[in-house]
Formats: structure tokens, sequence, C-alpha cells
């Protein structure tokens, strides 16, 4: 049987295991603390959130179609699409779609609301 590398949240905690381990050791590639400046936190006064009045314009959407994106991140990424261009299609905007997957493949797509 082979050993099983961990996944999510048991990741994130080996690898701080790690760095702790290698920090405590001296045995980091490179660290360095440069600008740091010890401070107390002082709260970010809040601004009142600014609504729009109109209806808005236009949905932009930026769709990366590259060979890095094949398989889940392809199928995430088309979902996330989807269901913007739905929104906003309920709101009455109007939607533009740039697909791309390199600097000289580009789609230029208008997305109107199916009758």
């Amino acid at each position: 049987w082979g050993h099983q590398q961990p996944d999510g949240p048991a990741l994130s905690r080996a690898r701080r295991r790690l760095f702790l381990a290698r920090l405590s050791e001296r045995r980091l590639l490179g660290y360095a603390l440069e600008g740091w400046e010890e401070a107390v936190a002082r709260p970010v006064p809040r601004r009142r959130a600014r609504l729009p009045r109109a209806r808005g314009g236009p949905l932009v959407v930026c769709l990366d179609t590259s060979h890095s994106m094949t398989g889940g991140r392809e199928q995430l990424a088309k979902a996330v699409v989807l269901e913007a261009v739905r929104s906003a299609h309920s709101a009455g905007r109007p939607c533009l779609l740039f697909a791309f997957s390199g600097a000289s493949d580009l789609a230029e797509l208008r997305l109107s609301r199916r009758r």
C-alpha cells in the first residue's frame, strides 16, 4: 500500500507544521521580515454602502477557454458564467461575453434572453 497525501484542511495544517519546523530550524529557503511592523490592530471605519440608482449597464464577462482550464475548472467557470447571465437577464441587463484562449483567439458574444 502506498503513502496517501492529506488533502484539504489536513494538507494546510501539514504545510503549516512543516513551515514552522523549518523556521525554527532555520532551514527555510528564504525568509525576511523587511518592512514588517508590529502594531495594534485598529478597526476600519465603515462607509455607508452606495447602492446603484439605475438598473445598471451591461454585464461584461470574460471567460478563459485556454488549455489550462480543461476539465473541472472549465465546467466550474462555465457554470458561474451561466448563473451570472441568468441573474443579469432576470434583472433586465444585457450581457457581453468575451471568451479567450490566447492573444489571437477571442470570441465576442452578445447574449440575449431567449424568448
